[in-house]
C-alpha cells in the first residue's frame, strides 16, 4: 500500500466517510451520470502510449472483454470514490491483483500494467479527462489545488507510489505537456483499434448482452455525438496522432450542444443523490 494511503488511514477519524467523503470534489463531481461520456475519451488518451496500447489490445480483444473491463474499472473507482475506507482499499488490492496476472512483450522487453511510468500515464489521461469534463460541463464543482490533492490520493489508491506522482497542479501539466511531447506513438494498428471502437453502439459497451442490431438506429445520434464529443476533448498532439479531426462546423455544432447540456445538467439524473444509497449500494 502506498505510504499516503497507510497515513490516511491511521489519520482519518470516520471510517464510513472512506478517503474523500461527502463536500469534496470527488464526491460532488462523479455523482452525475454525465460524467460517463468522459471514459471514452481516457481511453483514446490512454491507447497513444505504444507500450499501453500493445498491453491493453493483447487482452481486450473482443466487444465482450472490453466490456468486461470497463464495468470492472467502473466498480473500482466507485468503490476509491464512495466507498469506506476497507471497501476502497479491498478495491485497491484487487486492482493491483488483477494486473499482476498481466504481462506482455514489447520490442522484446515484458512490460506490466504496473510500471510507475505506465500507472502515471493512465492516471494522468483519467485526471486529464475529468478536468476538462469538469471546465466544459460541470463548472458549479471547484477544480482548483485541492482537488488535485484528492487525484493524488485516487491515484494511490490506483496503485501509483507517492514519489512517482507530480505534487502540484503546475508540476502535473509540466509533466503532461511533456509527455504528450515525448510519449506518443500511434501505430496504424492502434488508429484501427480505436476506430474499430468507435463503431460500437454505446449499449453494445454497457449491455451485458450484445444490443439487437434492429434498434441500433435509436442509440445512432448518441453514438456520433460521443465520437464528436472525444474527438472534440483529446489533446491537440492526440488528435494529430491518430488524424482524428473535426471540421469548424462540427466544432461548432459540439460547443452548442455542450452549451446546451452544461445548462441542463444540473437537472439530469444523478449516480446517487442520498448518503444512505450509497451506503447501501456498497453492501451489496
Amino acid at each position: 500500500m502506498p505510504s499516503k494511503l497507510v497515513g490516511l488511514t491511521e489519520n482519518m477519524g470516520d471510517e464510513n466517510s472512506g478517503f474523500f467523503g461527502p463536500g469534496s470534489h470527488l464526491w460532488l463531481n462523479h455523482q452525475y451520470m454525465i460524467r460517463a461520456i468522459g471514459y471514452p475519451v481516457a481511453v483514446i488518451i490512454i491507447a497513444a502510449n505504444p507500450v499501453v496500447f500493445a498491453i491493453i489490445s493483447s487482452y481486450l480483444k473482443t466487444p465482450k472483454a472490453l466490456r468486461d473491463r470497463i464495468t470492472l474499472t467502473r466498480q473500482y473507482s466507485f468503490f476509491f470514490v464512495f466507498g469506506d475506507k476497507r471497501s476502497a482499499l479491498n478495491a485497491a488490492n484487487a486492482l493491483k491483483e488483477a494486473h499482476q496476472k498481466i504481462k506482455h512483450p514489447v520490442n522484446g522487453t515484458l512490460h506490466s500494467p504496473l510500471e510507475p511510468d505506465l500507472m502515471l500515464w493512465v492516471f494522468a489521461a483519467i485526471y486529464f479527462t475529468s478536468k476538462k469534463m469538469n471546465e466544459l460541463l460541470l463548472m458549479n464543482v471547484p477544480f482548483n489545488e485541492k482537488t488535485y490533492q484528492e487525484y493524488r490520493i485516487l491515484g494511490n489508491l490506483y496503485g501509483i507510489s507517492e514519489q512517482y506522482l507530480p505534487q502540484t497542479m503546475d508540476s502535473f501539466e509540466q509533466y503532461w505537456n511533456k509527455a504528450l511531447s515525448e510519449q506518443l506513438v500511434v501505430s496504424e494498428e492502434c488508429k484501427t483499434y480505436v476506430n474499430s471502437k468507435f463503431k460500437l453502439s454505446v449499449m453494445d459497451i454497457f449491455l451485458s448482452q450484445k444490443f439487437p442490431a434492429s434498434l441500433r438506429f435509436i442509440f445512432k445520434p448518441v453514438d456520433q455525438f460521443i465520437r464528436l464529443f472525444c474527438i472534440y476533448l483529446i489533446p491537440q498532439q492526440v488528435a494529430d496522432a491518430f488524424d482524428l479531426h473535426l471540421s469548424r462546423r462540427q466544432r461548432l455544432t459540439m460547443t452548442y450542444i455542450l452549451k446546451c447540456i452544461r445548462w441542463v445538467h444540473s437537472i439530469l439524473p444523478k449516480r446517487f443523490t442520498v448518503e444512505n444509497n450509497v451506503r447501501v449500494l456498497l453492501k451489496v
